[in-house]
């Protein structure tokens, strides 16, 4: 209990310096736009050769750092990153914003129309989206929505980028207009058919992966329903061993409800095992409460056990008995339950008084085991 509240009062402390970190880091973006705007509105408006543009350009400089370093801490404050994923996360920012202000460059250069410097910044961008496209691509294995919607704006500029670098060859070099155009759409063309090729791999792949996996189930599914551990009632002259819960109460009378309780024994049963090979005896839960057994009894096919939960020992629990299941583990380590079926016995009552001398009624009670269900499987093997 102590361990939780210390955890939940680490993670409040956490999440106030995330905020407190996150409100520093828009008081010193607030402050970085408050002196652009402060310096550049009055150089636009006193300066008529001052375009908008420049405005634009300017502020976006500005804006992309801070938006991008902004979403990273956005996303490492809702998901635990190790600090290898930080650093990459870092490396990855910094990538994008440089990549971003490399845009806001060609963007000057085309309100500034400097073809020369629209054609190599240009170039240089449909040189960096036809790589990204194809690298990230094929080597894309998990579904990323920031990566899917990357992968789309890239392409959606590619392509405005291109035609807009078209448009600026001039007419008098209509055949020049004509090859790039026939280039451009074979490039184009061949950068979809690696992308439906890759596509069609890589689906491949997943089925034949599916596939296998699938098989392998079925496999561990076979062999699983070989060595099921099925039991039933044994006597007493067969049992070859036996296992002991040692099953104890903690029960407190000054935390009941109400002012009864119940108390019973639970007599000892013997089960025989009927499955095809040895089984494991873990422990029983009485009730909601869990109890191994003082040791791993392996019982053997065809011999039988003596089960001991209570002994000759009252178990005193707030509820009377409304489950006795037993768990069971087959030899491939998988684990079952087996319900109990249970006759009960009633015995009277006592009266207990408390240590703050209140009085509890106690109901006595005591149970025969009559039969035993079939297993259910609660816990595969861990491949």
């Amino acid at each position: 209990m102590k361990k939780k509240k210390r955890e939940k009062k680490q993670k409040i402390k956490k999440e106030r310096k995330s905020m407190s970190n996150m409100d520093k880091f828009m008081l010193v973006f607030l402050a970085v736009l408050i002196i652009y705007l402060a310096i550049i509105l009055p150089i636009r408006l006193c300066a008529v050769a001052f375009s908008w543009h420049w405005f634009v350009f300017g502020l976006v400089a500005v804006i992309i750092p801070f938006a991008f370093i902004h979403f990273q801490l956005c996303i490492q404050k809702k998901f635990a990153f190790t600090d290898e994923q930080k650093k990459n996360a870092s490396v990855v920012t910094v990538k994008y914003v440089l990549y971003f202000w490399f845009l806001d460059c060609l963007y000057m250069t085309i309100f500034n129309q400097w073809k020369v410097w629209i054609y190599i910044l240009g170039i240089i961008t449909l040189v960096k989206i036809f790589y990204n496209l194809a690298i990230t691509f094929l080597g894309k294995k998990q579904k990323n929505i920031i990566l899917d919607i990357s992968l789309v704006f890239d392409f959606l500029l590619g392509i405005g980028l291109t035609v807009y670098l078209i448009y600026l060859i001039p007419e008098s070099l209509q055949n020049l207009q004509t090859i790039v155009t026939t280039i451009v759409a074979a490039v184009y063309g061949g950068l979809l058919t690696l992308v439906g090729v890759a596509w069609t791999i890589r689906k491949g792949d997943k089925d034949r992966n599916d596939d296998l996996k699938r098989r392998d189930e079925e496999k561990t599914e076979e062999a699983r329903k070989q060595f099921v551990p099925y039991v039933k009632m044994a006597y007493a002259e067969t049992v070859a061993g036996s296992v002991n819960a040692s099953a104890h109460s903690n029960l407190q009378l000054n935390n009941l409800k109400s002012k009864n309780f119940y108390s019973f024994t639970i007599s000892n049963f013997y089960i025989k095992n009927i499955s095809n090979s040895n089984i494991i005896l873990l422990g029983i839960f009485i009730n909601d409460n869990y109890f191994e057994f003082s040791n791993d009894k392996l019982v053997e096919k065809d011999t039988a056990c003596q089960v001991q939960t209570t002994r000759n020992w009252e178990y005193a629990s707030e509820k009377p008995l409304k489950k006795l299941t037993l768990v069971i583990a087959d030899v491939l380590d998988n684990q079952y339950e087996i319900d109990c079926t249970y006759t009960n016995k009633t015995e009277g009552t006592m009266e207990v008084l408390s240590n703050d001398e209140k009085e509890y009624t106690g109901f006595r009670s005591k149970y025969s085991v009559s039969s035993v269900s079939l297993p259910k499987l609660i816990s595969k093997e861990n491949k």
